[in-house]
């Protein structure tokens, strides 16, 4: 079977990163040797639990003599994964075997890489057990799969009787822990493709209009409204030059895939949106604008994966390192968009050309927003995570 790439036809983006993304291009993340599979006999598993020691919180799976199971970690445990004092007395008996899909977080670009990873183990008999994962709310109010995450399983084959949200320790006949099927940086597979290629298939709308021409907006999305500022600069641009604006959040699941799938051209901010192109059909044109310097390891993978032609643009304004999930993010119509406004022909509405006073307002709103955000201690350690991280990238890449 032949190795399909993501192409960059494109590159507006800092001189010291384009070596990165032309290796990117030619990397092999293509993992040729078997998945495996533990199956854990009487095995219990505990629910999330909120701890400092690990972004989503510690829980997973303990086997009958109530070891920890080091598979069931997302990240070797630094997202997810690791034992807590429980009480016994109360562990819930279930005589079953069950799927470990591991933790549940809302959040749409984790969800859709590393939490449905393990699910590759399913597809031969999508009927065939039930799903057992750990619900964590991580600052929303709902901790069970619902909305476009459970569109995702419906699309999958899965029904909620098949779904088990573990909210208190739990003993089953049998635990099956598959391994994952993409890692970030590392490695993707062919059973991570089959994941999406059967959500594609099972897509079915009806009513809806095509466009030739997109751009998802962050504009709508309240999270991305208390950590950006300046996308509606951008999303005017695209907007004066023939594309479709659409709020992704608005719409279910199946919609985003058709109105994706059914335009040539697709453009977006970096994040959750652009990790879509794991629904994208061959050949399709894709403009992502980065909001920050570091590189996203997870996006990295993602082109790479998929048979697409990728414009990457840098939309940042570079003034504070900032940690992904945390910003603050200060964007828009930046040198680098100019550069590929320019040589695609666009058009520029005046106004963006210079607004001084919405320029000045901007920069306050940053500078308070990243005082705020680092004053916290475990989000100033997260910072230094990430940097450390960084360095050590930059070193392998020389």
């Amino acid at each position: 079977m032949g190795i399909t790439m993501g192409k960059y036809v494109d590159l507006h983006v800092a001189e010291e990163h384009v070596k990165a993304y032309r290796e990117n291009e030619t990397r092999d993340y293509l993992r040729k040797t078997p998945l495996t599979v533990k199956e854990v006999k009487d095995g219990i598993i505990l629910p999330t639990k909120g701890d400092s020691s690990t972004t989503w919180g510690l829980g997973g799976v303990l086997d009958e003599n109530g070891q920890f199971v080091k598979e069931s970690q997302t990240r070797d445990g630094h997202l997810f994964g690791g034992f807590y004092e429980y009480e016994k007395q109360s562990v819930q008996q279930c005589d079953e075997t069950v799927v470990f899909m591991g933790p549940f977080v809302s959040h749409w670009g984790h969800f859709i890489c590393d939490q449905i990873s393990r699910l590759w183990y399913i597809l031969p008999n999508i009927k065939k057990y039930r799903i057992a994962y750990c619900g964590w709310n991580w600052g929303y109010e709902e901790t069970s799969l619902h909305g476009n995450f459970l569109e995702f399983m419906h699309l999958l084959g899965l029904s909620n009787e098949q779904l088990i949200d573990v909210k208190t320790p739990m003993q089953f006949r049998s635990v099956i822990i598959p391994e994952f099927s993409y890692i970030e940086r590392n490695y993707y597979t062919e059973e991570f493709k089959n994941i999406y290629r059967t959500v594609v298939s099972n897509i079915k709308v009806s009513g809806l209009e095509s466009y030739s021409h997109i751009y998802f907006t962050r504009g709508e999305f309240p999270d991305a409204l208390n950590k950006e500022r300046g996308e509606k600069d951008i999303q005017a641009l695209f907007a004066a030059n023939g594309y479709k604006v659409i709020s992704p959040e608005k719409l279910t699941l199946s919609e985003q895939i058709y109105y994706m799938r059914s335009c040539d051209c697709m453009a977006a901010v970096s994040g959750s949106i652009t990790h879509n192109l794991l629904f994208a059909k061959e050949g399709q044109k894709v403009i992502v604008l980065n909001k920050m310097e570091v590189m996203n390891g997870y996006q990295m993978v993602i082109d790479n994966i998929m048979d697409v032609n990728i414009s990457c643009v840098d939309v940042y304004v570079k003034i504070f390192p900032v940690c992904f999930g945390l910003g603050p993010f200060l964007i828009g119509f930046s040198h680098n968009l100019k550069e590929f406004a320019k040589d695609k022909g666009m058009k520029v509405p005046p106004n963006l050309l210079f607004n001084f006073i919405s320029v000045i307002k901007r920069y306050i709103w940053y500078f308070a927003k990243f005082t705020r955000i680092y004053a916290n201690k475990h989000n100033r350690s997260m910072l230094l995570s990430q940097q450390r991280s960084v360095r050590e990238l930059k070193k392998q890449s020389k």
